[in-house]
This record gives C-alpha cells, sequence and structure tokens, in this order.
C-alpha cells in the first residue's frame, strides 16, 4: 500500500501489431489506441535503392573517364561490358583475362581501380 506505482507489464502483442500495456498499482491504464507500424523487411528500401542507383551512376560516370584516359577516347559499349560483368560478380583474374585485349598491361591496375572503387561506393 505505501510501495507506490508498479512498474508497467507489457501483455502479448495481437495481430495488428498493437501491444495492449497496463500499468498496475493505484493508477490502471490500457494503451490501445497506439498505432505501430511493422516494417516488411522484404520489401525494397526506396532510399536503399536510390543510393545504388546514384552509387552506379557515379561508378559508370568514373570508367568511363578511366577508359577515356586510357583508349583516349570514351567507349560506352567497353563500359557496357565492364558493368555487365561487375553485376555478375565477375571476379578480378576473370575480368582481367577479358579485357587485356582492349587495355594490355594496363588491364591489372585498371581492374583494381574498378574493383576499388566499387567497393568504395558500397556496390558489392
Amino acid at each position: 500500500e505505501g510501495r507506490g506505482p508498479s512498474p508497467p507489464v507489457r501483455q502479448e502483442a495481437e495481430d495488428d501489431g498493437v501491444a495492449p500495456v497496463k500499468l498496475e498499482g493505484k493508477v490502471k491504464v490500457n494503451v490501445m489506441n497506439v498505432s505501430v507500424k511493422k516494417k516488411n523487411i522484404f520489401e525494397e528500401d526506396p532510399e536503399t535503392e536510390e543510393t545504388a542507383k546514384a552509387g552506379t551512376d557515379e561508378l559508370e560516370a568514373w570508367i568511363l573517364q578511366e577508359t577515356k584516359n586510357l583508349l583516349g577516347e570514351e567507349e560506352p559499349s567497353l563500359c557496357k561490358f565492364i558493368m555487365e560483368k561487375l553485376a555478375t560478380d565477375e571476379t578480378e583474374a576473370a575480368l582481367v583475362d577479358e579485357l587485356k585485349s582492349f587495355l594490355d598491361d594496363e588491364a591489372s591496375v585498371f581492374v583494381k581501380k574498378v574493383f576499388a572503387k566499387r567497393d568504395a561506393l558500397g556496390l558489392k
């Protein structure tokens, strides 16, 4: 009787995600009108999609510039080829082998830079 109010007691959550809470002691309150929005972890997050798109666009622009520096002109088809290979989780070694015919001795260093840029942009 002289102990003061008891701590809140949480009851099991209902199917709609709203959990009634009762404060026991001198005052009883039932909180039923609190709306709790559940987030579906399997839904695509628009913010994450936008960030990935921006990173992909930045990587593509970077590849275009780097290939221009190496070859003297932009090579959009080469850039597209590299982006497709990255999307299929191509290994560095395999990509080097495929690019040797275009980039000769520069292929290895170029591919290392591409993978480093991709990783720095969080596009793994």
